[in-house]
């Protein structure tokens, strides 16, 4: 007996450490590519924000200080982020791949905590989910990227795993822990707060009397308590200003304030679903499950605790992201979990065939999701007609339909139902793996070729010391390793930036914003050159180029000119 579990033991052991090398692998490969950003986000935000959020760190290893006066300071909202970047840049060095690296390095732990979490409910299961979630082509894009996606994935699944074992042990110091570590992951990214139900949910369905589920509730709301209240003096106050810009800025600004707005909201991220369009077969297998598990709750079936937790999950996840105007794709990030779970029961269920639904039944979950996919359908091709790009991604919904057939067919006819489970594994494999495949046969390398072509401009300089200011200078600075001035925020405060530093050369994603600069600083900016133009990332879909310009500038005449416009900015700010 003890030498079965050994082997065992030995064989799960050599085919997770092959999936996770086969996971890590993937993602490392061709790590300065550009990533396909008018497929997967359609915005180029999320590309500048490797270098917004890594800016305040790569200042901290080569200059010196965290934070950078008058600048944004992305520090102040994201803390624990910054640490481990620091820890990463520190240990492998301050260059693209390294910031990069970290991405992966969180994603890969992400994998396994997620592997050791599902072990516990059916080691099958647990690696099926390991393998469909190391071969999913959103993770696989967006955990190359240097976010903070991809740590707040792996604080999720932590606090899942604590969750766990508060629910098997019954000790409360798992719960402390998990609460301990969801406060640390809103420093990570404030869309950690859409989890906050889930923590309370599983103090409820704890199997304990009463008077113990109430004391728990009391340690839950007296433990944030105290946590709120350090946070604020520790770290809020004496960074209120940062902090309060970033609110404004991420969070209010992009939240519906109205009844008619919020539900224009909720129906936008319903036609558009996010992640639907990359990985169709999955998502409608992972709705069709919760559709089963919501027949099975109206029929007063005991749903086990884990069914309850990810539903919940899923719904949490989907009712915060309605409240945005606009919630770019890698902010559904946060759903990846509950659907490779929900998708992984009921591949476990079916093929022991323990889901039984009436023809009524079947129908009642059919018809809202066959409505639902018609919508994403609908906005592949809208895609295409409105912005004039194809993309394989406009197509894929197209595979949910034989998905719910077969779905269909399945239920009516169990006898086949392990041929079928593996029939719709491959498939998912198959999709994803042409998605990948896709990607490394057309790779560009827009970025990082512009950048190697900057450095070469600049060493034949032979200046001294060279500052970059620019809309996107915080992350073309880091394969440069020179002092950047970030242009996209704080602009009451940029011109005060700019002449305190005296960058010597810019770089502009947005040509415009020259225009914009000029005419607050116009004696700066009167002799500006441009060096070259980049094809980077075709800037967007627009088509347009990115400029390299170098700054020949009056030192003390722009200055002069300058501070009586940057005074009255910054009085009408306050």
């Amino acid at each position: 007996m003890k030498t079965t579990l050994r082997k065992n033991s030995i064989l799960t052991f050599i085919i997770v450490s092959c999936i996770i090398a086969l996971a890590f692998g993937i993602r490392y490969l061709h790590l300065v590519g550009d990533p396909p950003v008018a497929d997967i986000s359609r915005s180029g935000v999320f590309y500048m924000d490797e270098g917004t959020y890594a800016h305040n760190v790569v200042n901290k290893i080569l200059f010196g200080t965290w934070f950078i006066p008058n600048e944004y300071n992305a520090i102040a909202n994201t803390p624990v982020f910054s640490i481990f970047q620091y820890i990463v840049l520190k240990s492998f060095g301050v260059s693209l791949v390294s910031l990069r690296t970290g991405g992966i390095l969180y994603a890969i732990l992400f994998l396994l905590i997620l592997w050791v979490t599902l072990r516990n409910m059916n080691p099958y299961g647990a690696l099926l989910a390991l393998v469909l979630g190391s071969i999913n082509y959103f993770l696989f894009i967006y955990n190359r990227l240097a976010l903070l996606e991809n740590m707040l994935l792996l604080v999720l699944m932590l606090i899942t795993l604590f969750l766990f074992f508060y629910m098997r042990r019954q000790q409360i110091i798992w719960l402390i822990s998990a609460i301990i570590l969801f406060w640390a992951g809103y420093f990570i990214k404030a869309t950690i707060l859409f989890f906050l139900p889930l923590i309370i949910l599983t103090i409820i369905l704890q199997p304990l009397p009463l008077r113990r589920k109430l004391k728990h509730l009391w340690v839950y709301f007296s433990v944030s308590s105290i946590i709120l209240v350090l946070l604020y003096f520790i770290w809020v106050k004496p960074f209120a200003f940062d902090w309060q810009y970033f609110q404004a800025r991420n969070i209010h600004r992009m939240i519906g304030k109205s009844t008619p707005i919020l539900l224009i909201n909720y129906g936008r991220y319903l036609v558009n679903l996010k992640l639907f369009q990359f990985m169709p077969v999955m998502y409608t297998i992972a709705l069709f499950y919760i559709g089963i598990l919501g027949t099975e709750f109206f029929n007063k079936k005991k749903l086990p605790f884990w069914d309850w937790y990810f539903v919940a999950w899923y719904f949490c996840g989907i009712l915060f992201l309605g409240f945005f105007a606009y919630s770019p794709p890698r902010f559904s990030l946060i759903l990846m979990p509950a659907l490779l779970v929900l998708m992984t029961r009921f591949f476990i269920r079916t093929y022991t065939r323990d889901i039984s639904l009436s023809r009524r039944a079947l129908l009642g979950i059919f018809v809202p999701l066959g409505v639902l996919i018609l919508c994403q359908i609908g906005f592949g091709i809208f895609r295409i007609i409105a912005y004039d790009t194809i993309y394989l991604s406009c197509f894929l919904p197209l595979l949910s339909i034989p998905a719910l057939i077969v779905l269909f067919y399945l239920q009516r006819n169990k006898t086949s139902a392990p041929r079928i489970v593996f029939g719709l594994i491959a498939s998912i494999l198959i999709i994803n793996a042409v998605q990948i495949f896709e990607y490394f046969h057309t790779i560009k390398y827009s970025y990082y070729t512009a950048i190697m072509d900057m450095k070469k401009v600049i060493e034949a300089q032979h200046q001294p010391e060279n500052i970059l200011m620019g809309d996107i200078a915080s992350l073309v600075s880091i394969e440069l390793r020179m002092k950047a001035v970030n242009i996209n925020f704080r602009s009451d405060t940029e011109v005060n930036r700019i002449l305190q530093n005296e960058p010597n050369l810019m770089i502009l994603q947005d040509k415009k914003e020259l225009d914009r600069l000029t005419h607050k600083l116009p004696d700066y900016l009167s002799n500006v050159q441009l060096i070259k133009t980049y094809k980077i990332l075709d800037n967007y879909v627009t088509n347009d180029d990115t400029y390299f310009y170098r700054i020949q500038h009056n030192h003390e005449k722009s200055k002069m000119a300058a501070f009586g416009s940057d005074k009255k900015q910054e009085k009408s700010v306050q």
